[in-house]
């Protein structure tokens, strides 16, 4: 979703996927990205990257980290060996979404990305500050389910 309007903010919703905030030419267009693996994969970034005018900033919202990110093969070897990693005792693969988001705003042309390094806020870690489906729902057996909402509106340019 991409608004010029200052009236009007964007929104995107997430559980566990990666929520990408851009604000282009100098704040006066914004973009909201839902980042899952899937989309990351097909390119979301990079097409929402393509409707903001440069320069471009973008932040990477709360989303599961690659320490509660544990995948299958199959789908670990869909993603750059960089993003993958293989913690001892787990036998399976997590992969780094967070670090594929900033890789992918990068080479699409991002002037600047913050995402919060090392700190980057996980949602399944977080129980006390964000929803995660994978915690309450995969494997905490709720039959509820909640999400999280990242906003960004545009500024008036003058």
């Amino acid at each position: 979703m991409v608004s010029r309007d200052p009236g009007l903010a964007v929104a995107v919703i997430t559980a566990d996927c990666v929520p990408v905030l851009l604000a282009g030419a100098g704040g006066g267009e914004v973009a909201a990205v839902h980042a899952g693996w899937r989309g990351l994969l097909a390119g979301v970034i990079e097409a929402a990257v393509a409707a903001v005018t440069p320069p471009i900033t973008a932040a990477v919202g709360p989303c599961i980290t690659a320490e509660a990110f544990e995948v299958g093969p199959e789908v670990a070897e869909r993603f750059d060996a960089a993003v993958v990693r293989w913690p001892s005792g787990s036998g399976r693969p997590h992969v780094d979404l967070v670090a594929e988001a900033v890789r992918r705003l990068g080479a699409a042309g991002v002037d600047r990305v913050d995402h919060g390094g090392a700190s980057h806020p996980c949602t399944y870690g977080r129980a006390d500050r964000y929803y995660s489906y994978r915690r309450e729902v995969s494997h905490g057996g709720a039959k509820r389910t909640g999400r999280n909402w990242s906003v960004i509106a545009p500024r008036p340019v003058g």
